[in-house]
């Protein structure tokens, strides 16, 4: 049940059969484990080349066994010690005692076990001449307060290094907070009091930043002034585009403890202007006024060359068929973390198509090397044309979108998502959370939109991918909801023809719409009280979002959108004025029903007895609901059960125990 292996290679190592029969079966485990298993050498009074059994001693030792054991042993033990010899280790020649190097590998392995660290990229090569320069402006070890802006231009590894520091230190404060993509989040209407809630959730050891209330900015900054005073507090501030974020998440100095320390992370260098203390590495003030600043240089050649090899090769160094032409990618590249990583795992697994990496290096210079977003273009040239589509949705439309609604659209639409996303990811072009949400670099998705955007100028009104016509559409509408948004008739909708996805918010509909089959996933939020529209099917859709609408159980739009036979998931969430669910029979396919938040909900329709597939059932903060039908105790697929926490009056039906695939209630 080990997560970390960790042999100690010493000068008697190989003589010992049980060392090596342990060490094959280390190496075995971690082979098995997908990743969750892993192997920490240690050479001890050993070099590479004795355990490469380049010199007699492990060589001899070797000789000895297979005298003993026989060769086909002795080669599963030699093939084992190779592959550790390829894995990064500790050796003590590098350090000044026992003491430097236990302390080093103790921090290590509680970083790795602790699940409170930052997750970083899997091909890590840590810069320890940049983190070493940040750490030396922190000073941990002054009793002060002190800012540090780690600033850079996007994909130089700025995010990297702020987690790798924080995985060293946030074990010595009393509380850390790292806050991930400040400047996306600040764009949402609620974004800067959902982020202030976030901070006060870790610093107060919340279980959930829903639970903390934050009325408007104001309340949430003096809630932080009272958490942060009297603790000793460690904050990653990601991405920080403006200086409102700034002061209205960590203010000055003042509100902070003694020995606290600020790093933020910004490609707006603006922003840290006006606290700025321009230091040398070599000369930080004894002081906590203004912000020190560090700007992330671009990775040295050898730190480039063995990233682009951990992603090409999976492991430190270039084959020597591929010396040259590694050396050459990496100059072209301008030593960019982000494009090394791209291009480099693009062409993981080629490694005997030479004539691939030649015409890959023959793309790469026609590119300015500074150019990321041409640079990246090469890989989005090696996708498929269903991987592409995949690829353009999640730029342009779903970042930060929920993958499992996506793959129900796009494997209607045959794009194949689960082996695009595996390509995508491999890629290097996304990157998926813990929370199932697609994410991209800044440049990467800056790309997606660049190819669409490039397309339209080409081809005005049309869009990029196999179709020439709009396959996707968000609104953006500032109204009420009372029906005042964006009409669509049925004649517009009809030019429309590839649309799959549709978001908006108080759009209406007017017209006969019988001829319109191809909308997979409509995001119509606060949809009017009033349908006017006639024949709105919807025959094809299998994702509908109708949430945060004023619709009832009796809303006339039922009756239509009930012909919606394909329908994967339904969210309701938010709607106020429902009493009760509405018919749901027709639904047959459904996985996903949410209720959350609906406040007024009380019961649940019995036709849920329909619902065979139904996996999740959300009802998260319906505080009115009385009971659930005897019917959810039939639903065999219900695999996860969420009941309001707050309602008293609600009660389980004794069917409920007849649900065999339930592991979350």
């Amino acid at each position: 049940s080990s997560r970390i292996y960790m042999p100690i290679l010493s000068r008697n190592y190989a003589s010992s059969k049980w060392c090596l029969i342990e060490l094959t079966k280390m190496v075995t485990m971690a082979s098995k484990s997908d990743s969750t298993k892993e192997i920490l050498p240690i050479y001890l009074h050993v070099n590479s080349d004795d355990v490469k059994l380049k010199t007699p001693l492990y060589h001899d030792a070797f000789v000895q066994h297979e005298r003993n054991f026989g060769a086909d042993q002795v080669k599963v033990w030699r093939d084992a010690l190779m592959e550790v010899e390829e894995i990064k280790r500790w050796s003590l020649k590098t350090y000044t005692g026992y003491g430097k190097l236990i302390k080093e590998i103790v921090q290590e392995v509680l970083i790795k076990l602790n699940a409170r660290y930052k997750n970083v990229t899997e091909h890590l090569v840590e810069d320890h001449v940049q983190i070493d320069a940040i750490m030396k402006l922190l000073e941990v070890d002054y009793s002060g307060v002190r800012f540090v802006g780690v600033h850079g231009i996007g994909g130089i590894g700025k995010t990297t290094l702020a987690k790798v520091i924080y995985n060293k230190l946030y074990s010595r404060f009393d509380r850390y907070s790292f806050l991930e993509n400040v400047q996306e989040i600040s764009r949402r209407s609620d974004g800067i009091i959902y982020l202030q809630k976030q901070l006060l959730s870790s610093i107060l050891h919340s279980t959930c930043s829903n639970s903390i209330f934050v009325r408007d900015n104001d309340q949430g900054i003096g809630m932080i002034k009272k958490a942060l005073c009297d603790k000793k507090i460690l904050i990653v501030l990601d991405d920080v585009e403006k200086k409102e974020q700034l002061e209205k998440l960590v203010g000055k100095s003042d509100w902070f403890e003694n020995g606290s320390r600020v790093i933020i992370t910004t490609r707006n260098m603006s922003i840290l202007t006006d606290r700025t203390e321009r230091l040398e590495v070599d000369a930080v003030p004894n002081r906590h006024e203004g912000i020190l600043t560090y700007e992330v240089k671009e990775m040295g050649f050898s730190q480039a060359l063995q990233l682009f090899c951990r992603h090409s090769f999976r492991r430190d160094f270039p084959t020597e068929d591929y010396n040259i032409l590694s050396r050459q990618i990496i100059l072209i590249l301008g030593k960019l973390p982000l494009a090394i990583e791209v291009i480099g795992s693009s062409l993981s697994g080629v490694s005997t198509d030479k004539a691939l990496w030649e015409e890959t290096l023959k793309k790469l210079q026609k590119v300015p090397p500074k150019e990321v977003q041409e640079t990246l273009m090469i890989s989005y040239e090696g996708l498929e044309p269903t991987q592409r589509r995949v690829f353009l949705d999640i730029a342009c439309f779903f970042i930060k979108e929920n993958n499992k609604y996506l793959i129900f659209m796009w494997s209607d639409c045959e794009f194949y998502p689960h082996d695009a996303i595996r390509v995508l990811l491999l890629r290097s072009l996304i990157n998926i959370g813990d929370d199932n949400k697609f994410s991209m670099h800044d440049q990467v998705r800056n790309l997606g939109r660049h190819i669409v955007y490039e397309e339209n100028c080409r081809f005005p009104g049309k869009r990029s991918g196999a179709s020439e016509e709009i396959e996707a559409l968000s609104l953006s509408y500032n109204g009420q909801s009372d029906g005042g948004g964006y009409t669509f008739t049925d004649e517009e909708l009809q030019r429309l023809r590839s649309l799959r996805f549709l978001r908006g918010k108080g759009l209406n509909f007017f017209g006969n719409f019988k001829d319109h089959c191809e909308l997979r996933w409509l995001s119509w939020h606060e949809c009017p009280p009033n349908f006017t529209a006639m024949n709105f099917c919807l025959v094809n859709v299998v994702v509908l979002d109708l949430s945060r609408s004023k619709i009832t159980e009796d809303w006339t739009g039922w009756s239509q959108i009930k012909m919606a036979k394909k329908l994967k998931v339904l969210d309701l969430r938010s709607c106020n004025c429902l009493r009760s669910t509405p018919d749901l029979s027709n639904f047959m396919y459904m996985e996903i029903l949410i209720l959350a938040w609906c406040s007024k909900l009380v019961t649940i329709d019995r036709s849920t007895i329909n619902l065979q597939n139904l996996s999740t059932l959300n009802m998260e903060g319906c505080n009115s609901l009385q009971e659930l039908p005897e019917e959810v105790g039939s639903l065999k697929s219900l695999t996860e059960l969420i009941m309001p926490k707050y309602s008293l009056l609600c009660k389980l039906p004794k069917t409920i125990s007849n649900l065999q695939s339930l592991s979350s209630l």
